[in-house]
């Protein structure tokens, strides 16, 4: 009973955390699907046209992938390393992705190539607000208030007043968007609540924002009492409550203000095995590196024979999967077209898994 609770809750959380989430201002007209579709349509015929790949790593992020729009920003930077745009995406992406401080050394880089302060304060902001340091995050939020994405950076100002104890502060900052019935609004409002100590009455804010839910979050709401800023921040904008709290400092305490300089990012030698999937830096894991092409076997087993992998296996083999189609596009597309319902696409993918011995 225990453990189905806490699973309800956890969804819970995550649910309403996702509606707080870092959003991503799209820039572009049209829908994200259409947006990713039609740049990699492009980049199969021009691979290094570095618009459509800034194009398809921002529709991917709107999309919720970041991991997806890293390797396209990842592959941009490899044609234009000097472009302040790219820096600035890889930034979000790695905010997206939970590693601030690798988030951080980007947003550095894109101010030393020339982007504004101001247009990319708001995601540098939520970096900070996952190390803890919380005075610096909300100077970046008011730096980006005037910006396209306004609402969402007060959100996330209001968040980071509460985990620093400023009830009033938090609650006059979305003032605006609770008159206008913003539902966003009202769930932020629900964490303020909780981040501040008022338990009750955020479990109420949450019924009211999603009916049902406040009784599944009671336990989590309770458990903000005992988190450090970095942890309460990762709770309440990623849906997560940090496995070990004592990491917190530690990470706190490595984070660099200024991003170093760029060979010796580079050259720097590695960090602990624990911090060092949060800080890749420059040198990007494989999945960002060209794949080739894998030879067919001469002898196939039939398919009702082979092995299925293991559920465990899966996050390996999207890794894999991805970095394969990015370097045979035409090979994706191929597949895309012959889709024409969700359990085909399952097919084809585990098939071509199978075949190619990815």
């Amino acid at each position: 009973m225990i453990a189905t609770t806490m699973r309800r809750a956890s969804f819970c959380v995550a649910l309403l955390a996702s509606c707080v989430a870092p959003a991503v201002a799209q820039t572009f007209g049209e829908d994200p699907n259409s947006a990713l579709t039609r740049h990699l349509r492009t980049l199969s015929e021009e691979p290094r046209s570095l618009s459509s790949l800034l194009g398809a790593g921002e529709a991917a992020l709107t999309l919720g992938d970041a991991q997806a729009a890293a390797t396209f920003f990842a592959r941009a930077e490899e044609v234009a390393p000097r472009d302040g745009r790219v820096k600035a995406a890889l930034g979000r992406a790695f905010v997206h992705m939970e590693q601030p401080e690798a988030a951080l050394r980007f947003f550095g880089e894109a101010l030393s190539f020339g982007i504004p302060e101001a247009s990319l304060a708001g995601d540098r902001g939520l970096a900070y607000d996952m190390l803890g340091q919380t005075a610096r995050a909300q100077r970046d939020y008011r730096l980006a208030l005037g910006g396209a994405n306004g609402d969402e950076v007060r959100r996330r100002l209001a968040l980071s007043l509460a985990i620093g104890g400023d009830r009033a502060g938090a609650l006059q900052a979305i003032d605006g968007q609770l008159r206008r019935q913003d539902r966003a609004a009202w769930r932020t409002r629900a964490f303020v609540l909780a981040l501040t100590g008022d338990v009750a009455e955020a479990v109420a804010g949450a019924d009211r924002a999603m009916p049902g839910t406040g009784a599944a979050l009671r336990p989590f709401f309770d458990r903000f009492v005992g988190l450090d800023a970095a942890g309460r921040a990762m709770a309440v904008h990623f849906g997560h409550f940090p496995k070990d709290a004592a990491a917190a400092p530690v990470r706190v305490a490595q984070a660099t203000i200024a991003p170093p300089p760029l060979s010796a990012s580079r050259t720097a030698a590695p960090a602990p095995r624990r911090e060092q999937a949060r800080t890749p830096a420059h040198s990007f894991p494989e999945i960002f590196s060209k794949s080739r092409r894998l030879p067919r076997r001469r002898t196939q087993k039939p398919l009702r024979s082979r092995r299925i992998p293991s559920p465990r296996l899966f996050p390996e083999l999207i890794r894999r999967l991805g970095s394969y189609f990015y370097s045979n596009l035409e090979i994706f597309l191929s597949i895309i077209n012959q889709i024409s319902a969700p359990e085909n696409f399952c097919f084809l993918i585990v098939s071509f898994i199978i075949e190619r011995e990815i």
